[in-house]
């Protein structure tokens, strides 16, 4: 089929576009119409694009090079690699309009270890690369794992023009695969002291970007049960793990039980403890204790039972202080968690509590006294929580978390997630995440609430949002009654 002149114009025009990505869609139309206004020919065509372009290549780089890094436009669709393995390191623009072409040069450097030499200059890897079908595909092999730095630019002539900076991960094979969870474990609702009810809970932590709760009311399990249930009938994309936080009569100390298909005996709450042998018997081998020995002994045959039922045990809140007016108290002492430490029943402990927005030195001292009571948090769950409840108004809400590196979304995974430490306690300081765990999770979920989760969260919102909406029950206009 013979071409027209026209046709032959729009496909010059658009294999300069194709060319150069600093051909924008604007100068297409006005490359178009100038064509038609003209009536030019293809060859008047092509050497009024050549005369040009160099115009047009000043001016989208005048603005290009004062935005600096465009990670808003363009983006790396995988930022988790497994080490040792060929991968493809992928940069393709974020919206349609955006297009990559011509010669780019990568740069890649780990961040947190490299190679030094004190008599050489470290070279980090680099790459000169052309953009095929508008994208920038790289094969590599990241050699250890670490955070990394992508600096890429785009070559014209012999000008560099910055396009994206960006962090990618390189993972060892015993996180890499794992799904990355942000959880909160301690919440509370109408089925004890909670303002709000189960349902609302679940779609207002599923706005917080919340993956997975734990329904954690005083001493009552159907809560959690109310709310799983709730999360199915929802739709929501939201695993909900059963829960209690158990208050007890012979001791302080609030413990959570998170993962139990059934409520506890409450005879394992009240003071009946006392009188069972194992509690005797306990009490009559502590020798020198710093603390009370019925708390201590009860607590640990409470512990036992936790575990006898495959639930998950956490001491809450170490550093939750209420000392009231007259000098009375009821919190836990700080000899009480030593000791429990020292006869180790307990699975983990919350690091990062329900302390309000700037009392940040609360999870600094918990992480503190952990590391003191434990050594070693590598293979112990640490929890970040918000022990929210009125969760959907709660300031702290989504701010207080804990990251769980699980198999799959399923509860028994999550918990054996949990139980093995692949997890770590996070609270939010102004946008910056302080991360409380074993070293190796905390450098790896700092980059994940910094890369991952902005974007991730934005679907959560909607989805949560969109429960929430239609829980409300009416058309809300808080302005239909204006007249015209």
């Amino acid at each position: 089929m013979k071409v027209t002149a026209r046709e032959e114009i729009v496909r010059l025009i658009d294999d300069a576009c194709e060319q150069n990505m600093w051909i924008t869609g604007a100068e297409r139309h006005r490359f178009l119409a100038r064509a038609a206004a003209e009536n030019w020919d293809g060859e008047r065509a092509a050497v009024a694009i050549k005369k040009g372009a160099p115009a047009v290549r000043k001016a989208y780089y005048h603005v290009s090079d004062r935005m600096g890094n465009k990670e808003h436009y363009y983006r790396l669709p995988q930022i988790v690699f497994p080490v040792g393995k060929e991968s493809f390191l992928r940069i393709e623009p974020r919206y349609q309009w955006l297009r990559l072409s011509g010669s780019f040069r990568v740069v890649i450097s780990p961040y947190f270890d490299y190679n030094y030499s004190a008599r050489n200059r470290f070279q980090p890897m680099s790459f000169t690369i052309e953009a095929e079908s508008n994208v920038i595909s790289l094969p590599l092999i990241f050699d250890h794992e670490d955070l990394y730095v992508i600096h890429v630019t785009s070559l014209v002539g012999e000008e560099e023009h910055e396009l994206l900076s960006a962090n990618v991960y390189a993972l060892e094979d015993d996180l890499a695969g794992l799904e990355p969870l942000k959880a909160d474990l301690h919440i509370h609702t109408t089925y004890s002291d909670g303002f709000e009810p189960p349902e609302h809970v679940v779609a207002a932590a599923r706005r917080a970007g919340m993956d997975v709760v734990a329904i954690t009311d005083h001493n009552a399990f159907e809560g959690s049960a109310v709310a799983r249930e709730a999360a199915d009938d929802e739709g929501l994309n939201l695993t909900v793990l059963t829960g209690e936080e158990f208050s007890l009569e012979y001791s302080p100390m609030h413990i959570l039980c998170l993962g139990c298909d059934a409520p506890i005996d409450r005879k394992f709450l009240t003071k009946q403890i006392l009188e069972m042998p194992e509690t005797k018997r306990i009490a009559a081998k502590a020798h020198n204790l710093s603390c009370d020995v019925d708390a201590f002994s009860a607590t640990q045959v409470l512990l036992e039972e936790i575990a006898h039922r495959n639930g998950l045990s956490i001491l809450a809140h170490p550093y939750w202080k209420p000392i009231f007016g007259d000098g009375t108290r009821i919190d836990t002492p700080e000899s009480l968690f030593r000791e429990l430490a020292r006869h180790r029943r307990f699975d983990g402990i919350e690091l990062v509590s329900g302390s309000p927005v700037g009392e940040y030195n609360v999870s600094a001292l918990q992480a503190s006294l952990a590391h003191e009571m434990v050594g070693s948090l590598d293979d112990m769950p640490v929890l970040g929580i918000t022990d929210s409840h009125y969760f959907s108004s709660d300031p702290i809400s989504g701010q207080h978390f804990t990251i769980v590196l699980s198999a799959s979304r399923d509860s028994a995974d999550i918990l054996q997630a949990l139980r093995i430490g692949r997890c770590c306690a996070v609270e939010m300081v102004d946008g910056v995440p302080l991360c409380y765990g074993s070293h190796r999770l905390a450098k790896y979920v700092t980059f994940l609430v910094k890369n991952y989760y902005p974007e991730r969260d934005r679907i959560a919102h909607i989805e949560g949002e969109r429960a929430l909406m239609q829980s409300e029950g009416y058309n809300h206009n808080p302005i239909r009654n204006i007249s015209r």
